[in-house]
């Protein structure tokens, strides 16, 4: 199912699916000029954009439209994110950190890999390489320079490359311990 993300007064919001887009646009909570996003997409577009939400607009708008802040209270049927929730950055936000407009290519699979077999091996030299690249690229999605799909793998690949690191330092340590102190008797 196709998650989307809005920006309703400059807060971020999602995800969320397509129905619940609709009807939060039919009650007037996303207007048209409001930017959404969904994986696929290249950037953030406003929802005029997306095909049918045109006609759940209401009809008629109300003499005196009453203030459309997104609250708790107001979108009681789904939790508000915090700005800072995983998903894209705001197009403001790429355009200022990449004037090129195109983003860098995460590494999140070859992270999460390296994190994988490290572990799992017990060579704690990939978990390391593991570490280090997601030390490095997290800041790098997070400043909007880097594709942000890879955001979750790119994490756990470099927490599985932290434990991998620390288990090997552990073993190589432990174990060298383990032989002499029965021969120090």
């Amino acid at each position: 199912m196709k998650q989307w993300y809005c920006i309703v007064d400059g807060e971020q919001y999602g995800p969320i699916d397509e129905a619940t887009l609709r009807n939060w646009a039919q009650q007037g909570r996303v207007q048209l000029s409001d930017l959404v996003w969904s994986e696929g997409m290249a950037d953030w577009a406003p929802a005029s954009s997306v095909p049918g939400l045109v006609d759940a607009q209401p009809a008629a708008q109300p003499a005196a439209p009453a203030a459309r802040e997104p609250t708790a209270s107001a979108y009681a049927d789904q939790p508000a994110q915090p700005a800072w929730a995983p998903g894209p950055q705001p197009a403001a936000q790429v355009v200022q950190a990449a004037p090129s407009g195109v983003l860098a290519a995460h590494r999140g699979g070859v992270i999460l890999a390296l994190g994988i077999i490290g572990l799992m091996t017990g060579c704690f030299i990939l978990g390391i390489i593991a570490w280090v690249m997601g030390r490095k690229d997290l800041p790098e999605i997070d400043a909007g320079r880097m594709d942000p799909t890879g955001r979750s793998m790119t994490q756990a690949g470099m927490i599985l490359g932290m434990v991998g690191t620390i288990l090997g330092i552990l073993y190589v340590i432990g174990v060298p311990c383990c032989m002499v102190l029965p021969h120090l008797q």
